[in-house]
């Protein structure tokens, strides 16, 4: 029998998109009363756990709050638990960001509370082996994960109210398990749950309650008189009292020596499945990793690496990786932030490269065991996969955006990217724009394309896909890209390689994810001798005689003109998620009629205009 010690923590979330106003009404309804209850109840021991946007935003706006947590801390009531300071998915982070982030949280806990903390929570309690050693450098003693992760069922693992010790190659750490079923409501019997507790301790040794509420559950409880009546009838017994978790570890007398496989609070997921099930989250997560390791492969300016760095971890925040229930546009807004954050980093490295030091590369980019190629010039960066042949990731360094689609839209079956190729009927192409409805007899979208060669000198790469049309003949396609300061251009070679005439209609399509329609963003398109300006939320086709589409985007002072070499047919289609425009479809296409053994050509340009770009054309033409 042992003495049953209730550790409850209260967690303030945090998100990058949570607006002023309702952070206000958040502190005002559920923060404040908590405060002021610990205020003038000196025997409730509470741990608070929080991220550093929560403290930034308590600095800049209620700065009282560091008042109040020194005066609790003098007390002894309550303990700040560390963390990550941008709330990242630590599972994700290599090993430098893991400490890093950390550092930085407990960096800034040290300077409101004048003490380090001395244990931790990860968000999601997305656990994984590999985080002990990140953990121990960062001088942590324990770690807080939910019960569902530790509670595997395997042996060495059965006790739920004692600490667990995890080791990886000889570094250890201490796991603090969390039961969240023991979280009491406003409506819960005190006499019930401390009949319950009793038989925990008659039953462990020191065993510990430890439940993480939000501050609405918190101050629930509070207004219902629950913890006045709990506290008052926990007196009289000597098998319980309120801790804290570095209080309770002083005195623990029971240790279970165990191993916790990777997972999270999402049922048989772990971080790293997140990432697999997701291409969004999975093109977001390699960009990520990309920009770390360029940042720690740096070796320039460490006043510039630490800026890099700074603006990385800001790109780490958990919900840009993790399958919560954000709308579709809440994602796609949240995931360009933090892609914007990436490119900041990237830009402060690149900033000390030589003038015409352009980069063509190839390398497992997104770890999927196929190699992608980049393109990396002063201005702009573009990234090609042989899957689809698309080019997947198009950034404009000098206003950090990025310009592909960061998120589905509703209904999509394919990434929506640049240079889609599609091979199709000409009925299944308008039922697909003008309903909706998904591709059935297409090639070439989703195949996975061959690399015949790539010229890193002349930034070049050519790539050629097979496929079987629905009419059952052999077609092949040859894609040359070719790369410069000032854009794509895109070779197609078309050919029948069928012993029948073939009838279809080739479609190129492209996605350009500019922010939600405005004043500031045109579409034009050139129709013979026509010009037209096209609505972005609205369908627009132009059967054929187009000869160039002009995509401006005036926030960015970003232009992007597409010119086929012979004249096309264009379709413009909205997309949207949640019934909001998140980006225009753009689609040339052509009919074809090929004989057997022939081929035909057809070539894209993609011509971009930016002040960076026109900038560097201005000083070569001076220098000549």
């Amino acid at each position: 029998m042992g003495k049953a010690h209730i550790c409850y923590i209260l967690r303030l979330s945090d998100t990058p998109l949570l607006k002023s106003e309702e952070a206000e009404t958040e502190y005002q309804t559920n923060i404040k009363p908590i405060l002021t209850y610990l205020y003038a109840n000196p025997s409730f021991s509470l741990s608070i756990s929080m991220s550093g946007l929560m403290l930034e935003w308590f600095d800049k706006v209620h700065p009282e709050f560091k008042n109040v947590i020194e005066e609790l801390m003098s007390r002894k009531q309550i303990e700040m638990i560390g963390g990550g300071y941008y709330n990242p998915l630590f599972p994700l982070l290599s090993p430098v960001d893991r400490v890093a982030q950390i550092e930085l949280f407990t960096t800034q806990l040290r300077k409101l509370t004048g003490k380090r903390p001395r244990g931790m929570y990860i968000v999601g309690s997305s656990w994984d082996p590999s985080l002990i050693n990140g953990i121990n450098t960062a001088g942590m003693d324990y770690l807080l994960l939910d019960s569902t992760v530790t509670n595997t069922g395997r042996p060495g693992q059965s006790a739920q109210y004692c600490p667990f010790v995890v080791e990886d190659a000889g570094k250890t750490l201490t796991i603090l398990p969390m039961n969240q079923t023991l979280i009491p409501g406003p409506q819960t019997k005190v006499e019930s749950y401390v009949s319950r507790v009793k038989k925990i301790a008659l039953s462990n040794d020191t065993p510990l309650i430890c439940c993480m509420m939000s501050p609405e559950q918190l101050r629930e409880l509070i207004e219902a008189g629950w913890f006045a009546a709990f506290l008052k009838e926990v007196s009289s017994y000597s098998v319980i009292e309120f801790s804290k978790p570095s209080q309770y570890l002083k005195n623990a007398e029971s240790f279970s020596h165990c191993f916790i496989p990777a997972g999270s609070i999402l049922p048989h997921l772990s971080a790293r499945d997140f990432v697999c099930q997701n291409r969004e989250i999975e093109s977001l997560y390699a960009r990520m990793i990309y920009v770390s390791n360029e940042i720690s492969l740096y070796r320039g300016d460490k006043v510039r690496k630490k800026a890099a760095r700074d603006e990385l971890l800001k790109a780490q925040h958990f919900q840009s990786y993790w399958p919560e229930e954000l709308s579709a546009t809440q994602t796609l807004n949240l995931r360009k932030q933090m892609y914007r954050h990436l490119l900041c980093a990237e830009s402060i490295i690149a900033e000390t490269a030589k003038e015409g030091d352009f980069l063509s590369s190839s390398f497992d980019y997104d770890m999927d065991g196929y190699d992608e190629f980049i393109f990396r010039f002063p201005y702009y960066s573009a990234f090609i996969s042989t899957l689809g042949g698309t080019l997947f990731e198009l950034d404009i360094l000098h206003c950090s955006a990025q310009y592909t689609l960061p998120a589905s839209a509703s209904g999509d079956f394919m990434a929506r990217k640049l240079f889609t190729d599609l091979l199709v009927y000409e009925d299944t192409f308008t039922n697909l724009y003008q309903y909706g409805t998904m591709l059935s007899d297409t090639i070439f979208a989703q195949n996975r394309y061959k690399v015949q060669s790539f010229n890193r000198s002349k930034h070049e790469i050519v790539l050629k896909a097979t496929g079987q049309y629905i009419t059952g003949q052999e077609t092949s396609i040859l894609k040359k890209y070719t790369l410069s300061e000032s854009g794509v251009k895109v070779q197609y070679i078309v050919k029948n390689e069928s012993d029948k005439p073939l009838d279809a209609l080739f479609a190129v399509e492209s996605n350009l994810a500019l922010p939600e329609p405005d004043e500031e963003r045109t579409l034009e398109a050139i129709s013979g001798d026509k010009r037209e300006i096209a609505c972005l939320d609205q369908m627009f086709i132009r059967q054929q005689n187009v000869s160039y589409f002009q995509v401006s985007d005036k926030n960015t002072e970003t232009t992007f003109t597409f010119e086929p070499n012979e004249d096309a047919s264009l379709c413009l289609v909205p997309l949207k998620a949640d019934d909001v425009y998140i980006s225009t479809c753009t689609t040339f296409y052509w009919k074809l009629s090929i004989q057997p053994g022939y081929e035909i050509e057809k070539t894209l340009f993609l011509n971009i205009r930016s002040p960076g770009i026109n900038a560097l054309s201005k000083k070569k033409r001076k220098k000549k």
